[in-house]
């Protein structure tokens, strides 16, 4: 007779055999989750761990009965997610029964076949000892038993992925997957599986066949929990080396949420590290260090001394990173370089005493230079340089000692030395394709003029490093090139303030207008990887693919170009002229392969009957344009870690006067670092403020786009979770309004489900908005019906967008406060697709401001007038009519 099963997972089926002690006739089979098996076999038997626990997970609430070998047990069980685990001391068992009030299941054990060696091979290779873990296994590669050749092959390559043969490793991962499938060991399968994509993608530069791998892996692996678990971590991995960085993030919660219920600490930790990278990467510091932080203080013995060296040394360059960040009134310093110091110390004696790591003692050193030099002690910098040994260093590594070298020879005043220093970077970096690094050496060349008093020749370095951030823009996506705003404008703003000292007013606005434009390119370029269609992702994919390959080339040809005077390397360029040209090449693919930019506007800053403000912060000082009509003025004003945005906004609105004090429309454009300044806010000589004194916008300064008319539509969209009542009150308000104007479509409730509302928005011109914005992985999201969401790279992917936009949900038009971001925000991203006008409130606002906003739209009886709509709740006592602002291309 056949049990009777309501519901068998995949899982259950092939890991679990019922008992033979007490058939489970007529009963649910629970599905459950194991980890700690030694290995788990296709014919479902778990070999049992040496240490005899096994965890189990499963749905619902605490077992009823738990019985090894049929007798009861003891057990913790621990409420994990919408589940329980719970831990068995199965050490000398055959057999596990797990009983709930909704099913059961029975687990068939035995002892653990993992031979002697292979146990000191892997302690060999945690303590980083990987010749030792090479000669345990190399004498099993011909083993004729089939699972012990799997074992010493998966060992060998993982010893020869760590010596950088990447090749050798991917054939010997493929062999010992694949023998250990046969030898029917599917545990250690999977995990050489994983282990070939991670090769693949991370070292062999090769994300399409990673991804496959991972594809074909995914069914005969559901088996096997564990491995289920990390299948979203290395695909989160891939994700992120193609620059998908919300997928990335996406990937690792789920792997974090599976590791988590299955008490996986080792892959939770490697998890919990990669998500703290990536939010250093997107420029998250404060989030990254926490997180960095809670992993190196970890206590868990299943994290190495290894694992916690590294840890100490990110937590010190993360920290270190947030330090040198130039203050400013959206961006306040939160930490010093002192602080990253004990961080620093404390990995270089953990690696010199427990995990030793030439690499990483380098790289301590550099940083522990650069702390030093940054808190105002060359000395005690040129002191960490001398304990560096370069003699087996990396090409980055040596990169990063010359430039501190650089930086102290600046900081002694030495512009000569500084100069030499920085030329030969830039003859590297030239010689290897590295277009970043040539960028900030080329920018270290400009302070090193400017030192030695050549200020055409300094604008001129400064010019050069400017004009490799374009081609650089499709590095930022895969993490080689700085994504943080600040960083990228550096070149830029020494050359505004030279050219301004200079008096050259007019070329100075039209760097600093070009500037602006290449960083939001690369903040789109961001968004625009995960907005990619099928085919356009392959593209991408294959460029990339391409890119890695021929910077590997180059990278090995170059290891021994810091033998070679500065001089010779200019020949050795030269020599390399074809595969430089492949290299670049690969980035124009790539970059082709994304969704196209608006282009800068070209137009003057002030359209007729306008004045136009363009504000930036230089590198010690406010820069202020004011252009009216053909007149073009610049004010440099005070600016120190002590002002306020608001002290910002009224220093500005001053020296726009008396422009301002006449003007009828204003358009503002500032640099991202400015974006929480609200100008429009501050009183005028009338008294009145600014932004009820004369229509004021916020522009993107992008060129306006030549497009088809289009019949109006308009689309609404209110209330998706049901839980606001005004908004939905709004939206009907709009929707009636709309109607007799243009075909209206309102989607609120279960109506407004992501499909929906995607197929509508590329054809509306109008878009409307009313319920709450929310924050999702630091992502600011407008929430549709069920769990559905829309993102910037949703908006990035849409043919066309609507003309105008009124997102009526608290903070939908905020920029990162700090003016660093992972892309744009829903307002940029609007605009970068083609709208006119964007109206979004900055900060939270009232339900009840809200509506009457919405009011006044809906009382309007000519052509839609966001303008007058809020200068007419500016009107109004009490409202908070400032939060808003209207953006414009």
């Amino acid at each position: 007779m056949r049990p009777s099963w309501k519901h068998v997972s995949v899982a259950l089926l092939a890991a679990f055999s019922l008992s033979p002690v007490r058939p489970m006739l007529d009963r649910t089979v629970l599905a459950v989750e194991l980890s700690g098996c030694a290995a788990l076999l296709f014919d479902g038997t778990c070999e049992r761990p040496d240490d005899g626990e096994l965890r189990v997970w499963f749905a619902g609430p605490p077992p009823t009965s738990v019985r090894v070998d049929g007798v009861e047990a003891n057990v913790k069980a621990t409420a994990v997610g919408s589940g329980t685990r719970v831990a068995v001391d199965v050490r000398t068992a055959t057999s596990l029964e797990i009983e709930t009030r909704s099913g059961a299941a029975s687990v068939r054990l035995a002892p653990s076949s993992t031979p002697d060696w292979a146990r000191e091979a892997a302690r060999a290779r945690a303590r980083g000892d990987q010749e030792t873990a090479r000669a345990l296994a190399t004498p099993r590669l011909q083993d004729p038993s089939a699972a012990i050749r799997a074992r010493a092959k998966g060992m060998v390559a993982r010893v020869e992925l760590a010596s950088g043969h990447v090749a050798e490793a991917v054939r010997l991962l493929r062999e010992s997957s694949s023998e250990g499938r046969s030898a029917g060991r599917l545990s250690e399968a999977v995990d050489d599986a994983l282990a070939l994509s991670f090769a693949l993608s991370q070292r062999a530069g090769d994300l399409t066949a990673a991804s496959r791998e991972l594809q074909q892996l995914e069914p005969w692996a559901e088996p096997y929990a564990e491995g289920r678990a990390r299948v979203p971590y290395y695909r989160a991995l891939v994700a992120s080396a193609l620059g998908d960085v919300r997928a990335a993030v996406q990937l690792l919660r789920e792997a974090r949420e599976r590791a988590g219920r299955l008490g996986l600490s080792r892959l939770g930790w490697s998890v919990r590290n990669e998500w703290a990278l990536s939010l250093e990467r997107a420029g998250r510091r404060s989030e990254a260090l926490a997180e960095l932080s809670d992993l190196a203080a970890t206590a868990d013995p299943a994290i190495t001394a290894c694992d916690r060296a590294n840890a100490l040394l990110n937590v010190g360059f993360a920290t270190l990173a947030q330090s040198q960040e130039a203050p400013g009134p959206c961006r306040p310093r939160v930490a010093e370089a002192e602080a990253a110091i004990p961080w620093l110390r404390a990995s270089l004696d953990l690696t010199e005493k427990q995990c030793r790591d030439a690499h990483r003692a380098a790289m301590a050193h550099v940083l522990l230079g650069d702390a030093a030099l940054s808190a105002g002690r060359p000395r005690d910098a040129e002191r960490e340089l001398a304990d560096v040994d370069l003699r087996e260093a990396s090409s980055t590594l040596r990169r990063d000692a010359l430039d501190l070298e650089a930086r102290i020879a600046l900081a002694a005043g030495d512009g000569t030395g500084a100069r030499s220093k920085y030329e030969r970077l830039v003859a590297l970096a030239r010689a290897t394709g590295h277009l970043d690094d040539e960028r900030r050496a080329l920018e270290g060349v400009g302070q090193a003029l400017e030192l030695q008093r050549r200020p055409v020749e300094a604008v001129e370095a400064f010019a050069a490093a400017e004009a490799l951030l374009g081609p650089a823009s499709v590095l930022v996506p895969i993490g080689e090139a700085a994504s943080f705003q600040g960083t990228r404008e550096t070149a830029s703003r020494a050359r505004v303030e030279l050219l301004l000292r200079s008096g050259r007013v007019a070329e100075a606005l039209s760097v600093a207008r070009a500037a602006r434009a290449q960083v939001l390119t690369s903040l789109a370029s961001v968004d625009g990887v995960a907005a990619l269609s099928p085919a356009d992702r392959a593209r991408w994919a294959l460029a990339i693919k391409r890119y890695r390959s021929e910077r590997r080339g180059l990278d090995a040809a170059g290891k021994r170009d810091w033998e070679l005077a500065t001089s010779e390397l200019r020949e050795v360029q030269h020599a390399r002229t074809e595969a430089l040209g492949r290299l670049r090449a690969s980035l124009d693919s790539a970059l082709a392969a994304l969704p196209r930019s608006s282009t800068p506007s070209r137009a003057p800053l002030s359209g007729p009957d306008e004045t136009a403000l363009f504000a930036m912060t230089g590198r010690s000082e406010l820069l202020l344009f004011v252009s009216e009509g053909d007149a073009l003025r610049a004010a440099r004003l005070p600016l120190d870690a002590r002002t306020t945005p608001t002290d910002v906004a009224r220093a500005l609105a001053r020296a726009g006067a008396p422009e301002l004090d006449r003007a009828a429309a204003v358009r503002i454009v500032t640099s991202a670092d400015l974006s929480c300044v609200d100008i429009h806010a501050e009183p005028v000589s009338s008294g009145a403020p600014l932004g009820l004194s004369a229509r004021v916008t916020y522009g993107m300064d992008l060129g306006e786009e030549a497009r088809a008319p289009r019949e109006g539509r308009a689309l609404v969209i209110s209330d998706t979770r049901d839980d606001l009542p005004l908004a939905r009150d709004e939206g009907k308000m709009i929707a009636a309004h709309m109607q007799g104007r243009m075909p209206v479509v309102h989607l609120g409730g279960k109506g407004a489900a992501a499909t929906a509302v995607l197929d509508e928005l590329g054809r509306a011109t109008v878009f409307h908005y009313a319920g709450h914005a929310r924050q999702v992985d630091d992502e600011l999201v407008l929430p549709l019906a069920f769990t559905g969401q829309l993102t910037t790279s949703d908006i990035l992917a849409l043919p066309v967008s609507p003309e105008r936009v009124i997102l009526s949900a608290c903070e939908a038009g905020r920029v990162r406060p700090n003016g660093l971001a992972v892309g744009l925000g829903l307002v940029q991203a609007f605009l970068e697709k083609g709208a006119r006008e964007v109206l979004a409130p900055t900060s939270p606002v009232q339900d009840r401001v809200a509506l009457k906003l919405a009011e006044a739209l809906a009382a309007q009886t000519g052509p839609l007038d966001l303008g007058a709509a809020l200068a007419h709740l500016g009107t109004q006592p009490g409202n908070d009519w400032a939060v808003y602002r209207i953006w414009r291309r």
